[in-house]
């Protein structure tokens, strides 16, 4: 029984509102005719409420998780509660993913075989006739820190823009 009661005492702490800007990120995400009419005000004002209680249910129950440990009791076998969930294995934001991505990509591109011919005949066609075009030649600004003092220019293809360093002059 002090286990409830410890229980009840943690959720009865005051709970810090949900930050505006998150609120903000969450309006910036319906779209704008949505947002009008009187109707549709108070079905947001609705759906804005419900994301409140479930902000502030979900940060509850995360403080019991983190404040309380559930003894093994009887009575308390359907008490949702206990250790938070561990982290996702695989997901360690802490190395450095761009290596990572260099050589998938590079598998990508070697494995990644284009069984459409017709896909097939329209990029060899950008790649011989279409590659010298050049949409823009920025040359001339690599002094002001684009490119590093390497001139720069962007290819036309119809079927994409190609990225072209180290271009010569046109």
């Amino acid at each position: 029984m002090n286990y409830l009661s410890l229980k009840k005492f943690v959720l009865r702490t005051p709970v810090a509102p949900m930050d505006q800007t998150c609120k903000d990120r969450i309006m910036k995400l319906i779209p704008p005719h949505l947002l009008e009419g009187p109707r549709l005000q108070t079905i947001l004002a609705g759906l804005m409420e419900e994301i409140n209680d479930l902000f502030n249910k979900s940060i509850q129950m995360s403080n019991i998780q983190h404040i309380l440990i559930k003894p093994e009791v009887k009575g308390l076998e359907h008490e949702k509660a206990g250790p938070p969930p561990t982290e996702p294995l695989g997901l360690n934001f802490m190395r450095p993913w761009h290596d990572q991505y260099q050589e998938r990509r590079t598998r990508l591109k070697n494995n990644l075989h284009i069984l459409q011919p017709t896909h097939s005949a329209i990029l060899e066609l950008c790649q011989t006739k279409l590659l010298s075009n050049k949409l823009v030649d920025i040359s001339d600004y690599s002094g002001v820190g684009l490119g590093g003092g390497s001139p720069i220019g962007y290819a036309v293809c119809p079927c994409s823009l190609f990225y072209i360093d180290n271009l010569g002059p046109l």
